[in-house]
């Protein structure tokens, strides 16, 4: 009821010029929105999951909608740096992936560099070496495809600390009693990341890799902690030579109170969550919010977003899973 009650307000804003007043205002020109996306569907995947995945063909709607607004979409370092020092333009954003799926490199890079917008994936990497679906992901997928009655226990797995080839085999034998050729649907690559060496062919087009956590996992040991850390900004140097990895996204969109100074004292400028918000210079630069597109929001929505309307208005709150937490898997 209240999601309805907000959507005939956008709709009423919009109409009436509330949304472009604002967008032009000398409050928003103090912010910035931080744009966020997951995946682009390769096939089917956002009728399995529309909050995680969108079409091409509304991710091309979306950058549409940002020209045709003239909205100055930053790359990600320059934007951090202009909300600091207070330099922004007008109608600021940026746009950020995270994950770096493989279905960025077959689909959302080639719509995006048709609009030459500077983009930023938050890459995690310890599927970029071992090159298989990721494990939580696909087994919901393969269970969605091959209308399974139940699902295994993804707790039950959990306690047993099965490495990644042991995962790989329990999707193979879930698809296998779901009459889904494995094989086949590997050879597609859905719910895969990609390679070092793909990662890198786009970097040298103009795409900004970013820090994720190697593993896709955080800790509250400050030391297990910062390693994933360190992991993937080694397999990062190995996508961009040219320089060190400094912005980072929380997995999940999970972070407790100690991270933030973690994460400042280990040369990492800015830190993304998932908290619904638009970012200005009350923020804290290693909490920072964002606008988590999916397939829910319909135009008028967005453009609320881009203007900073939505920011406005309460809006539920992200709900933290310690499923990111390393302590929850005994290993990888």
């Amino acid at each position: 009821m209240l999601r309805q009650a907000k959507l005939a307000l956008f709709a009423v804003a919009d109409a009436i010029g509330v949304n472009k007043l604002i967008l032009e205002s000398s409050w928003r020109k103090q912010r910035l929105l931080v744009l966020c996306y997951h995946g682009v569907s390769i096939e089917d995947e956002h009728e399995w999951n529309p909050e995680l995945y969108i079409p091409a063909e509304l991710l091309r709607q979306r950058l549409e909608e940002l020209k045709r607004l003239r909205m100055n979409v930053l790359p990600l370092g320059e934007a951090i740096e202009r909300l600091k020092a207070g330099t922004l333009p007008a109608r600021s954003a940026a746009i950020t992936f995270d994950d770096g799926n493989y279905d960025f490199y077959k689909v959302s890079w080639p719509v995006l560099s048709e609009f030459n917008f500077p983009v930023t994936v938050y890459y995690t990497t310890y599927y970029a070496e071992y090159n298989r679906p990721v494990f939580t992901v696909g087994l919901s997928y393969l269970a969605w495809k091959g209308k399974a009655a139940s699902t295994p226990n993804l707790d039950e797995i959990m306690a047993k600390g099965l490495d990644a080839g042991q995962k790989d085999d329990l999707l193979r034998n879930f698809s296998a009693e779901l009459r889904i050729d494995y094989d086949a649907f590997c050879a597609k690559r859905l719910l895969q990341i990609m390679t070092l060496a793909e990662a890198a062919e786009l970097a040298k087009q103009g795409v900004d890799f970013q820090l994720h956590t190697h593993r896709h996992r955080v800790s509250k040991n400050r030391e297990k902690f910062l390693k994933e850390i360190d992991d993937n900004r080694t397999r990062l140097g190995q996508v961009t030579a040219t320089k060190e990895a400094t912005h980072f996204c929380y997995p999940g969109g999970y972070y407790r109170a100690e991270f933030p100074g973690w994460l400042a004292g280990h040369g990492v400028v800015s830190a993304t969550t998932c908290n619904a918000g638009i970012a200005g210079p009350e923020s804290q630069m290693h909490l920072l919010p964002r606008f988590i597109d999916t397939m829910y929001a319909p135009p008028v929505e967005f453009r609320s977003w881009l203007s900073g309307l939505a920011a406005l208005l309460p809006h539920r709150a992200h709900v933290m899973s310690d499923g990111q937490l390393m302590e929850e898997w005994e290993k990888e």
